[in-house]
C-alpha cells in the first residue's frame, strides 16, 4: 500500500470522524424524539407553559414539535449519507485488521512519511536561510571595509545607534569642561602677567636709581666718552639744568616717562604673545597625540567585537537547533503513541457502540431525550448569562474609557506644566550666569585700573599740597575747606 494513499486515507478518516461524531448524536436524538415524546407525553410537553416558566428566559415562545421533526429528518439523511461514505471508505481501503503489529507497522509508515516531508521542508528553509546569511555576510564585509576607510579618513570611529546618545552627552560634558579649563587658564595667565608687570616696574625703578647715581657721581670726561648710553638721562639732566619754569620741566619729564612706558608695554606684549603662541602649539600637538591613541584603541575594540559576537551567535544558534531537534523527536514519539492509542480506542468504541445500540436502543433513546432537555436548558442559561455579562462588560468599558480619558488629559496637562517650569528654571539659570559673568568682568577691569586711579589720586593730593604751601607762604592763617 502506497504511503501517500495511507496518509490521505488517515486524513479522510479524521475529517469524517469530526463530522460524524456530532451528527450521529443528532441522528439518534431525531430517531428517538418521537417515541420518547409519546412515552413521556404527560410529563414533558412542549406546549406546556409551566415548562417554559422553569427556564430563565421565559419570554421565548415554545418551539413547535413539527419544525423539530423536519430538522431531525434532514439531519438523519445527511448523517446516514456520511456514515455510508465512511463505511465504504473503510471497507474499500483496508479489511480492519485486529493484529496490533499490523496497526503499528501501518502507523509507523504514516509517521515516517510525515517526518520525511517535514525534513524536506526544513532543508528547503535551511537552504534559504544559508543563502540569506551568505548574502548578509558579503554585505557586512563590504560595509566593514567602507567603514574602515571612512574611519581612516575622518579619524573618528562610528558608534552604533544604541551608544550614539550617550556619546553625544559625554562629548557635550567634555566640551563644557574644556571651556571652563580655558577660562581658568586665561585668568591664571592674566594674574601671572600682572605679577610679571610689577616685577618689571620694580626692576626698571632700581635700574633708574642706579643710573642716576652713576650719572651724578661720574665726571664730565666720562659723560663725553659714552653719550649713547645715557641719552635719556642727558635729556632729563638738560631739562633739569635749563632755566625754564618747573611746571614745563615737569611736563617734559612726564612726556619722557610716557614714551618709556609705551616701549616697555609694547615689548611686554610681544613677549606675552610669543609665550601664548608656544603654549597653543604645544597643546595642539598633545591633543593630536591623544586623539590618535584613542582612534587606534577604538579600531582595535571594533575589530575584536565582530569575532566575539559571531562565535557567540554561532554557538547559540546550533545549540538551539540541537535542543529543538531533540524536543521534536520526543514530541513526535509521543504523538505517534497517542495517535495509535486514539485510533485503536476509536475503532473499539465504534464497534462497542454499535453492539450496545442494538441491545439497549430504548434505554439510550430515553437517556438521549433527557440529555437533549438538559443541553437545551443549559444552553439557554448560558445564553442568558452571556447577555447579562455583555451588558456589565459594556458598562465597565464605558467607565474605564471615561477614567482613562480623564487620566490622559490630566497627564498631558501635568507634562505641559512640568515642561514650562523646566524652561523657566533654565532661562533663570542662564540669566544668573550672564549676570554673574558681567559683574565679574566689570569688577575685574575696575581692579586692574585700581593702581592707576591710586596714582592719579596721589598726584592730585601732591598738587593740592604744593598749592597750599604756596598759599600759606602768602597767607599763613589760611585754612583749606577740607581742614575746616
Amino acid at each position: 500500500m502506497a504511503p501517500s494513499r495511507l496518509a490521505s486515507r488517515v486524513l479522510l478518516n479524521e475529517e469524517i470522524n469530526k463530522i460524524t461524531d456530532p451528527l450521529s448524536e443528532v441522528k439518534q436524538l431525531g430517531n428517538n424524539a418521537e417515541p420518547c415524546a409519546k412515552e413521556f407525553k404527560g410529563e414533558l410537553s412542549w406546549k406546556d407553559i409551566l415548562f417554559w416558566k422553569d427556564l430563565r428566559n421565559s419570554e421565548n415562545t415554545p418551539i413547535a414539535i413539527e419544525h423539530c421533526a423536519n430538522r431531525v429528518s434532514s439531519g438523519n439523511a445527511f448523517v446516514g449519507h456520511t456514515l455510508q461514505i465512511r463505511e465504504y471508505v473503510i471497507s474499500e481501503d483496508e479489511p480492519q485488521p485486529s493484529d496490533p503489529k499490523v496497526l503499528t507497522r501501518k502507523y509507523f509508515i504514516i509517521w515516517k512519511d510525515a517526518i520525511h516531508l517535514k525534513k524536506e521542508k526544513i532543508k528547503l528553509l535551511q537552504e534559504k536561510i544559508d543563502k540569506k546569511e551568505k548574502i548578509g555576510s558579503k554585505q557586512k564585509d563590504q560595509n566593514s571595509k567602507t567603514d574602515s576607510e571612512k574611519l581612516s579618513k575622518v579619524g573618528q570611529p562610528k558608534l552604533s545607534a544604541n551608544y550614539k546618545n550617550r556619546f553625544i552627552a559625554q562629548k557635550n560634558i567634555i566640551n563644557l569642561q574644556k571651556v571652563k579649563l580655558e577660562e581658568q587658564n586665561k585668568i591664571i595667565e592674566e594674574l601671572q602677567l600682572g605679577i610679571i608687570r610689577e616685577d618689571l616696574l620694580k626692576s626698571l625703578e632700581t635700574t633708574k636709581t642706579n643710573i642716576r647715581e652713576i650719572f651724578s657721581n661720574c665726571s664730565v670726561k666720562v659723560k663725553c666718552k659714552m653719550p649713547a648710553l645715557f641719552t635719556d638721562e642727558n635729556k632729563t639732566f638738560m631739562l633739569n639744568t635749563q632755566k625754564a619754569p618747573r611746571i614745563i620741566q615737569h611736563m617734559e619729564q612726564r612726556a619722557i616717562h610716557r614714551a618709556q612706558n609705551r616701549q616697555i608695554i609694547l615689548e611686554r606684549k610681544r613677549i606675552i604673545e610669543e609665550a601664548r603662541q608656544q603654549m597653543l602649539e604645544e597643546a595642539i600637538e598633545k591633543k593630536k597625540v591623544v586623539e590618535e591613541e584613542e582612534r587606534k584603541n577604538n579600531l582595535e575594540q571594533i575589530k575584536e567585537k565582530p569575532t566575539d559576537f559571531y562565535n557567540k551567535l554561532l554557538f547559540r544558534k546550533y545549540f538551539q537547533e540541537l535542543c529543538s531537534y531533540s524536543k521534536k523527536c520526543k514530541d513526535n514519539n509521543l504523538l505517534a503513541r497517542r495517535h495509535y492509542k486514539v485510533k485503536l480506542l476509536q475503532k473499539s468504541i465504534y464497534n462497542w457502540c454499535i453492539f450496545i445500540e442494538e441491545k439497549y436502543s430504548v434505554k439510550y433513546d430515553i437517556a438521549d431525550a433527557h440529555f437533549a432537555y438538559n443541553v437545551l436548558k443549559r444552553t439557554i442559561n448560558i445564553w442568558h448569562n452571556f447577555i447579562i455579562e455583555n451588558v456589565r462588560n459594556m458598562q465597565v468599558a464605558e467607565d474605564v474609557y471615561d477614567f482613562r480619558l480623564v487620566s490622559n488629559t490630566f497627564n498631558h496637562w501635568q507634562r505641559y506644566i512640568c515642561a514650562q517650569i523646566i524652561l523657566e528654571d533654565k532661562y533663570m539659570k542662564k540669566a544668573e550666569r550672564h549676570y554673574k559673568r558681567k559683574i565679574l568682568l566689570h569688577y575685574y577691569y575696575q581692579w586692574r585700573s585700581l593702581p592707576a586711579v591710586i596714582q592719579l589720586e596721589k598726584a592730585k593730593e601732591l598738587k593740592k599740597q604744593k598749592w597750599r604751601e604756596k598759599v600759606w607762604e602768602v597767607l599763613p592763617d589760611y585754612k583749606p575747606p577740607e581742614d575746616v
